[in-house]
């Protein structure tokens, strides 16, 4: 009987290290995460029973697991940063969640027990974003293996899909394709776009046979999964097809005898350099979206002029504070990020800072193809900049479309400006349905994010905005209790109050209206926000 839940499993490889062979000394680690206890759906079935069997499993196979069940948002974002910062001195990492999932936009989401979504401005601060734990991950340059058995037919997922009106598809079926970049392989427990079955025992078909798969001697990965698809396969009367996308250049085996072990030593992959510091040539300028892309393997060089002058302080991956677009020099910058990129090419922080540099002196021509470079290989802080220069047509044929796509997909990962930006798009109707009900929800939540430029934005008349945008605010912030004026439209001392207010609620509401039992954490996966050190 098919299930109305899904099983998805990704399997995200990342070979950029020696694989040291097996008599040599390995710490292989393990994060399985499986959460069924959810509050505002029907508990799943399988979900925690799957990441035990998984847990046995991986430590049968030497490693070292932590196993953790139903964790809400605040508990599931500490673990995975526990996790990432623990990575060193390792030789293999193995990420494991099972549980809901949801795809926004293309961009997929792992969903906490304590998880309510009312409205699509409540994604920052309700979801975990896939792709940055995946970034977490792999900024250790190990080989990382990740494990996402989600469900794709979320009943979360409708209650969005309602609310977004003339936008109700950007809520896709199932969860995203995610693309394999070198020395990478994908599986999934099923093709995308269909559903997988959860099974009539206590684990789905294909957690049951990657256990008994997973633990073959000699068997590279990928004859593994081969196996695992013939039996999943056969038991489903081929109703669920595991699907797997692979780039792998190297064998890997979770269990090689010791003769096997000492033959097959893995080959380090290094990037190919490129001509040039140019960014790659192309006929035109169209957005390759961060989901297609490959993943960025920055590197950390030590800190530069160009960092000083020209980072900026919503970019992850700065190694200083940063400085805001007006507080640098740009001509500066240009002149140090270039000297930085003579001194370590292919640097993608030093890049964006160019990149940055160029659009501060105007010189967009040089600026937008960089921009759009990072953009194709999955650049977090440079999707709302080149979303802006797409929007205005500087350096590159004017897109809004284009443009708010890429702020979306900044905004449902709590970037700032790309919640900002995504407010505008709505509240004028360039690029994204009219909508101003959409567009207050987004200028509320960069509101309880703190953020300085929306805060002074809307703490003068804003006559730039539509007077429903202006009136629905109002509602929000009266029913978070920080606004007792009229509902009127008309934005005066009391409301310019409450707009600084709200960010210091301890427990606020979110934008479709759930008050949390704890206080968003800023600082959390899904926030533009550099991972402790």
């Amino acid at each position: 009987m098919m299930s109305a839940l899904c099983r998805l499993m990704l399997t995200v490889w990342c070979l950029g290290c020696l694989a040291a062979p097996a008599e040599a000394a390995e710490r292989r680690v393990a994060l399985v995460i499986g959460n069924a206890s959810y509050i505002s759906v029907a508990p799943l079935k399988n979900s925690t029973n799957d990441a035990s069997v998984v847990s046995q499993s991986l430590r049968e196979l030497g490693f070292n697991v932590t196993l953790a069940t139903n964790l809400d948002k605040q508990g599931f974002e500490q673990r995975v940063r526990e996790f990432a910062n623990s990575l060193d001195g390792s030789t293999a990492a193995v990420f494991y969640y099972a549980g809901h999932g949801l795809q926004v936009d293309g961009r997929n989401y792992m969903i906490p027990v304590d998880a309510k979504i009312g409205n699509e401005a409540d994604l920052p601060f309700e979801l975990v974003a896939i792709d940055i734990v995946l970034q977490r991950l792999a900024h250790h340059r190990i080989t990382t293996i990740v494990i996402l058995d989600a469900c794709r037919d979320n009943p979360l997922g409708e209650a969005l899909s309602n609310s977004l009106g003339a936008r109700s598809k950007a809520v896709g079926q199932g969860l995203a394709s995610v693309y394999a970049s070198v020395g990478t392989v994908i599986s999934f427990s099923t093709q995308p776009g269909n559903t997988a079955l959860d099974g009539d025992s206590d684990n789905s078909p294909y957690s049951a046979a990657l256990r008994r798969h997973i633990s073959a001697p000699d068997i590279d990965v990928l004859e593994m999964l081969k196996r695992v698809r013939r039996d999943v396969v056969t038991e489903t009367q081929q109703r669920q097809v595991p699907w797997d996308n692979s780039s792998l250049i190297d064998q890997f085996f979770f269990k090689a005898s010791d003769v096997k072990a000492s033959t097959d030593v893995g080959v380090e992959i290094k990037p190919k350099p490129p001509r040039d510091n140019s960014p790659p040539e192309r006929s035109d300028l169209a957005i390759l979206l961060p989901r297609d892309a490959q993943p960025v393997i920055t590197g950390k060089p030590p800190v530069h002029d160009c960092d000083r002058i020209a980072a900026s302080a919503t970019d992850p991956e700065r190694v200083t504070d940063g400085s805001s677009f007006g507080q640098f020099n740009g001509a500066e910058g240009v002149k140090a990020c270039k000297a930085a990129l003579a001194q370590y090419p292919n640097t993608p922080r030093f890049e964006f800072q160019l990149a940055r540099s160029f659009q501060k002196v105007e010189d967009y021509r040089e600026a937008a193809p960089r921009y759009r470079s990072l953009v194709d290989r999955g650049y977090f802080a440079a999707l709302t900049n080149y979303g802006w220069m797409l929007n205005y047509g500087h350096g590159v044929q004017k897109n809004q479309v284009e443009a708010v796509r890429l702020y979306l997909l900044a905004a449902q990962q709590g970037d700032n400006f790309g919640i900002y930006n995504t407010a505008i798009a709505y509240d004028a109707g360039e690029g994204l349905p009219y909508n101003p009900a959409q567009a207050a929800h987004w200028i509320y939540a960069a509101l309880r994010l703190g953020h300085d430029y929306s805060i002074r934005q809307m703490s003068g008349a804003a006559n730039g905005w539509t007077r429903d945008f202006r009136i629905e605010l109002q509602r929000l912030l009266r029913r978070a209790g920080v606004y007792n004026g009229p509902i009127d439209g008309t934005f005066g001392p009391d409301l310019w109050r409450a707009v600084s207010m709200i960010q210091n609620l301890p427990f606020a509401p979110n934008p479709g209206g759930e008050v949390p039992k704890k206080r968003w954490d800023p600082a959390s996966i899904p926030v533009n926000a550099p991972p402790p050190r």
